[in-house]
């Protein structure tokens, strides 16, 4: 385990905070812009989309296998995109938590962790809420989530590390990120990498399990 890569990001958005993968490309969400930008693995830009006129607080970028989903923390959704940028539907997830971090599509349901009651939720694409994880004792301050199809993965801040956990809450174990950064944001899984956003250096890092 550990870091494969690093890509910077000051040349495209200054703040980036989320990135997902449709497979092929990364998609890293940046707030300095208020956009998504679509970018190869090296790190070069192909595609812009601003959503700023959707939510001009976006916080992290997932995609289903057809459209793109990102949340807002300007009106406390979750949005659906195309992949030109078309507004298609929206979640108003804010009965639930106020503060949206992280989220990430499983094949299924979204996963988005909260802030406000430092809690994982698990909703389906209505915006019915399925199951919750209190991750009070397990990991205040997560941003990021994804799941490896089988395991869930936190991006910690408090503790610096991606914590690994069963789908139910139980913690596997803790992978230290110290050194690598103190600002872990959002991340995503491609089959075979997990990719998260730096928050200090404003990178892309590429960690192997």
């Amino acid at each position: 385990m550990g870091v494969v890569r690093e890509i910077n990001l000051n040349s495209i958005d200054n703040f980036s905070l989320g990135v997902a993968t449709d497979g092929k490309y990364l998609w890293v969400l940046g707030r300095e812009n208020d956009s998504l930008y679509q970018i190869d693995k090296l790190g070069n830009l192909i595609k812009t989309i601003a959503i700023g006129a959707i939510d001009n607080l976006p916080t992290e970028v997932a995609f289903d296998g057809k459209n793109i989903w990102f949340t807002g923390q300007q009106f406390k959704k979750i949005y659906m995109v195309s992949m030109s940028g078309v507004l298609i539907k929206s979640i108003d997830v804010s009965a639930l938590d106020n503060e949206l971090y992280g989220m990430e599509f499983d094949g299924k349901y979204i996963w988005f962790t909260g802030g406000q009651n430092d809690k994982l939720y698990l909703i389906d694409k209505l915006g019915n809420l399925i199951k919750t994880i209190d991750l009070a004792l397990i990991a205040i301050g997560a941003r990021g989530v994804t799941t490896d199809g089988k395991c869930i993965w936190l991006a910690n801040q408090a503790t610096r590390d991606l914590l690994q956990m069963t789908k139910s809450g139980a913690i596997i174990k803790a992978h230290t990120i110290i050194g690598i950064t103190n600002l872990p944001y959002g991340m995503c899984f491609d089959g075979k990498y997990i990719w998260f956003i730096d928050g200090t250096q404003n990178n892309i890092v590429q960690w192997e399990l």
